[in-house]
């Protein structure tokens, strides 16, 4: 039996024996079946938690949440997100980044931008791997737009920006055909000395090329090799 499962059998033998259940031996449950990725055992024990009217906290919640994020289970990980504002359970980043990257694992940008717009409304602080998830969901679905403008946001609020928030929103440029923005990225890139990639150079080769732009790939492709980064042909 895997751990998650002895933890549940557990439970049931301590109900079954009438002891008295308290938090701690439901947030032993919850955290095993969190790591196991098991979402819908880890909810539904939430769910009884709720029911036997013991105390519901921030860990619990951001367990069953991050146990749907494993999993992509973007819908139950924001429907948990408004039954802890139910419920006056605070949110922190921890709660918040996991419902980000179930949202981000479902391709979800909308979501993404409540998600973070709600943050703001309830001053938590946002950190480079939210803002990196809603970027990315943005990329997923070619919203260049929203990704460049989630770029300006980190910027305001002085998140800093790594290579994998810049590798989503180059992305989000080559789906979009928007290779004059992937350029300008990469520019950004070496003026905030962020190291670049191949994954990142390609995709911005990529939207050149998709625009009959085959100088500015060549150029490209050139200064790749002489920078040092690797290139494959």
């Amino acid at each position: 039996l895997g751990k998650w499962e002895k933890a549940l059998q557990l439970l049931s033998a301590t109900v079954q024996s009438k002891l008295q259940l308290h938090t701690i031996t439901y947030s032993a449950a919850l955290s095993a079946c969190e790591k196991a990725g098991e979402w819908l055992k880890a909810t539904k024990l939430l769910h009884k938690i709720r029911m036997d009217t013991l105390q519901v906290d921030t860990i619990l919640y951001s367990a069953a949440i991050s146990a749907c994020e494993k999993c992509g289970e973007w819908v139950k990980a924001t429907e948990l997100l408004s039954t802890m504002l139910q419920d006056e359970v605070p949110m922190d980043t921890i709660t918040c980044s996991a419902a980000a990257s179930a949202c981000e694992k479902g391709g979800e940008w909308a979501r993404s931008i409540v998600l973070l717009n709600a943050m703001m409304h309830l001053k938590i602080r946002s950190d480079a791997i939210i803002y990196n998830a809603a970027v990315s969901a943005c990329a997923r679905n070619g919203e260049w737009v929203q990704a460049l403008e989630l770029l300006t946001v980190m910027a305001k609020g002085r998140v800093e920006k790594d290579t994998v928030t810049f590798s989503s929103a180059v992305s989000a440029c080559e789906k979009g055909g928007e290779w004059t923005k992937a350029l300008e990225l990469l520019s950004t890139m070496a003026q905030s000395k962020v190291r670049v990639n191949t994954i990142i150079c390609s995709a911005a080769i990529s939207a050149c090329e998709k625009v009959g732009q085959w100088s500015k790939a060549q150029r490209l492709f050139a200064t790749m090799s002489q920078g040092g980064v690797e290139t494959s042909t």
